[in-house]
């Protein structure tokens, strides 16, 4: 779950406006994320905020220039050590609907990018139930630089 969520993590760019903005703002994503934060809000309407284990907060997710992704993942593996699930794949922003596409493996997931600065992008899922209550949940993705 967390994997798919990062990849969403892996989005966005925000904000429009002319030709050069917009070029501006392409480029911020550009570059090497580490995992800040998620948040949940359920449709119970409880909110949860889970910080990165260990394993996690070694997880680095890198957007290329020329629309390439590497998703080095880090998660338990069990017997205390941390595991690197290390993918490769693209990504594609729409600026007009600021909607993030990220294609690993056979999957392609799209999410809304919400915040893209200089120090941190969150993008948010909402068509998934992360609480298996039948209905569907947002999931935001908190990176930092």
């Amino acid at each position: 779950m967390k994997k798919i969520l990062l990849l969403a993590v892996v989005a966005g760019f925000v904000f429009n406006s002319c030709k050069k903005d917009d070029d501006d703002d392409k480029s911020l994503i550009v570059g090497t994320w580490k995992i800040e934060k998620y948040f949940y809000k359920y449709s119970n309407g409880t909110t949860e905020t889970e910080l990165p284990t260990e394993c996690d907060s070694k997880t680095l997710v890198t957007f290329k220039e020329d629309g390439t992704l590497i998703n080095d993942q880090f998660s338990s593996g069990g017997n205390g050590t941390c595991v690197s699930d290390y993918e490769t794949g693209t990504y594609s922003y729409n600026e007009s609907s600021k909607v993030l596409s990220i294609n690993l493996g056979n999957n392609t997931d799209q999410f809304k990018v919400v915040t893209l600065n200089n120090s941190q992008l969150a993008f948010q899922d909402d068509n998934t139930d992360y609480d298996g209550d039948g209905l569907k949940d947002v999931y935001i993705a908190y990176l930092k630089r």
